[in-house]
């Protein structure tokens, strides 16, 4: 009978490594390694992957796993957390690419813009200058153009889509150069009135619609709205101008030449 606070001897079994004659052999340092071994994993023994993550630390394969767990547990961490960063900034970088596309496509949009509004603001003073309204000389006419060439000059890329029929708007240069033959041909008093409303109407509408064209799916939302309204804008004041210029040359002559 066990008494009250006694304590009592534990016995633990551990495997027989006795000789065939009955006596402990003498081990070496291999052997007692191998003993320790099954002696502390002899449960693991039957599972090939924990055999294969464990093993003695006095030995050198058990060291070499223990080196392995170790380097392990510190790389893993490391290594999910470049995965997520490199997958971050390449996410942060697209959408840095993208921003600067759409804030390059709005500052063409703007210089766009800028070119037909000197265009419409040539067409009017041509008008008067047909029109003999008022004392309105060469000189003022040479500052306009002076105005519509540095928004001609602003565009860093031509707008007009290649597939355009007209060569004179295939470029800068040939643009520039079919602007000049028309201005010349105006001061030489070479050009009526109605060839003035026609060339640069034409010119104009087709500058409103490569805006309309340069509209790309990564504008959505606000930014969208801002430029469809924006080419609405220039629609409708390039029809009040020319309204402008027909009832001026109207109230200067008295009637439209035919």
């Amino acid at each position: 009978m066990v008494k009250r606070n006694q304590v009592l001897p534990v016995q633990l079994s551990l495997p027989s490594f006795k000789s065939d004659n009955g006596s402990l052999p003498s081990l070496s340092l291999s052997g007692f390694n191998e003993v320790i071994t099954r002696t502390a994993f002899r449960n693991t023994n039957r599972n090939p992957c924990r055999k294969l993550c464990f093993g003695n630390p006095i030995t050198a394969s058990g060291k070499r796993k223990q080196t392995a767990k170790m380097v392990f547990i510190v790389l893993f961490p490391i290594t999910v957390l470049t995965v997520m960063t490199a997958i971050g900034f390449t996410s942060s970088l697209r959408l840095h690419f993208k921003t600067e596309n759409v804030i390059r496509n709005i500052d063409l949009k703007t210089n766009i813009g800028k070119l037909v509004s000197a265009l419409q603001f040539e067409r009017y003073k041509s008008s008067l200058y047909i029109s003999e309204v008022g004392e309105y000389t060469k000189t003022d006419l040479l500052s306009v153009y002076q105005d519509t060439d540095i928004a001609l000059k602003q565009l860093y890329t031509w707008p007009v889509s290649s597939t355009n029929q007209r060569k004179e708007l295939q470029s800068h240069e040939k643009y520039r150069s079919h602007l000049l033959k028309h201005r010349n041909a105006l001061l030489l008093s070479k050009s009526t009135f109605t060839g003035e409303i026609f060339f640069y109407s034409n010119d104009i509408e087709i500058f409103i619609s490569s805006l309309y064209a340069t509209i790309g799916e990564e504008e959505t939302g606000f930014i969208w709205k801002s430029l469809i309204a924006f080419q609405e804008l220039l629609m409708g004041r390039d029809y009040i101008d020319r309204e402008l210029s027909y009832g001026i040359y109207f109230y200067s002559k008295g009637l439209f030449s035919t």
